[in-house]
């Protein structure tokens, strides 16, 4: 006896479908997470900044005693350029 498979058959198998909207939608971050986030991401900027200008200030290559440098900096909190 054989048996033949019908499309019906295979649907307990399939993922039902999600709607478009709800892939769409995504959760919105409250204000004191919204606040956070923008200090974080400003000092982040900041940070940069500062890197970028002492490494043009120094010398156009990143060294590993330029880099050693930095971190020294990042941690003191010391970043005049001149020294």
């Amino acid at each position: 006896m054989t048996f033949i498979a019908r499309q019906t058959d295979f649907r307990a198998a399939t993922a039902p479908c999600r709607p478009a909207v709800a892939e769409q939608t995504q959760p919105q971050h409250g204000f004191w997470r919204r606040l956070y986030d923008a200090i974080m991401d400003g000092r982040q900027q900041r940070a940069q900044r500062d890197i970028n200008r002492f490494v043009s200030w120094h010398s156009r290559n990143l060294t590993d005693s330029l880099e050693r440098e930095i971190g020294t900096r990042m941690f003191t909190g010391d970043w005049s350029v001149r020294r």
